[in-house]
C-alpha cells in the first residue's frame, strides 16, 4: 500500500486523478476506488478486479443496495440525480453514477481528464462516468 497526499485539500476528484496518474506512472493499466464511507462490500473487491479482467475497457462499478433504513432523502435525491444523468446521456445504462466502488480502465479516463476540465470535487464520480460514457467507454454495474 502506498499512501499519496496532496499538499492541501484541492477536493475528491482531484484526489482520485491523483491516484490514477500514480497508478499509471506505476504501471498498472486500471486502478480502483473504494470510498471510505463504509458503503461499500469489501469483499467484492475480487469480483470488480475479475469483471475488469473479463470487460478491461470498460469502467467497473458497484451499485448500493439499500434496505428499509435508507433516509427517503437520500434515496429521492439519488434518484433525482439518475434521472438527469439519463437525460443527458440518453440512456439507463449507467445504473448509479455516485457510486465511489469502481475500476477504472486508466487509458482513457486519465486521456479524458487530461483533455476536459473535469470536476475536481464531489462532482467528480457522476462527471467521469458520463464523460466517460460520451467518449465511448462503457460502463459496467455489479
Amino acid at each position: 500500500i502506498t499512501l499519496l497526499r496532496l499538499p492541501e485539500n484541492q477536493g475528491k476528484g482531484a484526489a482520485v486523478i491523483h491516484g490514477l496518474e500514480a497508478a499509471e506512472k506505476a504501471g498498472f493499466s486500471h486502478a480502483m476506488q473504494v470510498d471510505a464511507d463504509g458503503q461499500h462490500q469489501i469483499d467484492d473487491i475480487a469480483l470488480l478486479l475479475t469483471q475488469a479482467e473479463k470487460y478491461p475497457d470498460k469502467l467497473i462499478s458497484g451499485q448500493p443496495v439499500y434496505d428499509d433504513s435508507v433516509p427517503k432523502s437520500r434515496l429521492y435525491g439519488r434518484y433525482i440525480t439518475h434521472f438527469w444523468v439519463w437525460l443527458e446521456t440518453l440512456s439507463f445504462s449507467l445504473k448509479d453514477t455516485m457510486c465511489g466502488f469502481r475500476v477504472y480502465p486508466l487509458k482513457p479516463t486519465l486521456a479524458l481528464c487530461r483533455n476536459t476540465a473535469i470536476g475536481k470535487r464531489m462532482d467528480f464520480d457522476i462527471e467521469i462516468m458520463v464523460r466517460l460514457y460520451w467518449a465511448g467507454t462503457a460502463s459496467y454495474f455489479i
